[in-house]
């Protein structure tokens, strides 16, 4: 069964529901500018709206029912997004990541409802700010009234990235075992010359890198949607070296619109169903 959009859109805020309708006040456009998609509507017709600053930066998600999605920017750069439920009487379902760039390493703490504890990650950049590394550091829970957190679990993963230095496409990433360091899953993308559906919000490239690891093993459009810094997955090869078995290569069908923006998307999974873009 396909999940909903949001949930697939952030996996990163553990499947914390989906969101509601879109607000058109003066502080927000409902996009459609520049190439920038104002709605996602999947087979099932539930819809996800795209709001933007007047920076032209995306500032909030919503679906038709469920939660908000809240993007918040410092100094230029994203710092959190945060998951709230639209209708105010559901007691649980808030979230919230938290990005902190420290030197060439992106620091990332999460949480969510009904849990407390903080699941932190960290993302390494080269000298061009190319991600190469992301690793599972561990898991954290509040140990004090000032808010010192120890460490409960240590992460399990990491994985190495590869990117044409050309397009900054995703081109593979490779999960680790972090003990071991034995490899255990290969991921290989391949992309058409096509405007990524998500190609112009003017994120960083390190939040493309973290969603591809946070939706690496949804096969389907919604959560490879954002593993694109300027094309769009036309095929995906999945290697599960663990296990020893055969590769699974999923490949997605694409229709364009004259400007060459995604309009519908679907893949050989899930054969009719396709999610529809709107700019």
């Amino acid at each position: 069964m396909k999940r909903t959009i949001i949930q697939l859109l952030f996996t990163l805020l553990f499947l914390v529901g989906v969101t509601s309708g879109c607000d058109n006040d003066k502080y927000n456009n409902a996009g459609g500018v520049n190439g920038r998609p104002s709605s996602l509507k999947d087979g099932n017709d539930s819809r996800v709206f795209f709001s933007y600053s007047y920076e032209e930066r995306i500032n909030q998600i919503k679906e038709e029912k469920g939660s908000i999605c809240d993007f918040k920017y410092e100094n230029g750069e994203l710092s959190s997004i945060s998951v709230s439920p639209a209708d105010k009487n559901v007691a649980d379902g808030h979230a919230l990541t938290e990005f902190t760039r420290e030197g060439n390493k992106i620091i990332i703490e999460r949480w969510a409802e009904p849990s407390s504890s903080i699941y932190k990650q960290e993302i390494e950049l080269d000298n061009d700010g190319i991600p190469v590394k992301i690793t599972d550091v561990g898991v954290y829970s509040h140990t004090g009234s000032n808010g010192e957190i120890t460490k409960i679990r240590e992460g399990e993963s990491y994985a190495i990235f590869t990117y044409d230095l050309t397009t900054k496409n995703l081109l593979n990433q490779t999960v680790y075992n972090k003990i071991t360091s034995e490899a255990t899953a290969s991921y290989t993308y391949e992309y058409d010359d096509k405007y990524g559906v998500v190609s112009r919000l003017d994120m960083p490239l390190w939040f493309y890198a973290f969603y591809a690891y946070r939706n690496k093993d949804y096969r389907n459009d919604y959560g490879c949607i954002f593993f694109n810094y300027s094309n769009n997955v036309i095929k995906e090869t999945v290697t599960n070296i663990t296990e020893g078995t055969k590769p699974s290569i999923i490949t997605y069908n694409i229709q364009y619109n004259n400007d060459n923006f995604p309009t519908l998307m679907g893949n050989d999974l899930y054969a009719g169903i396709y999610m529809s873009i709107l700019y």
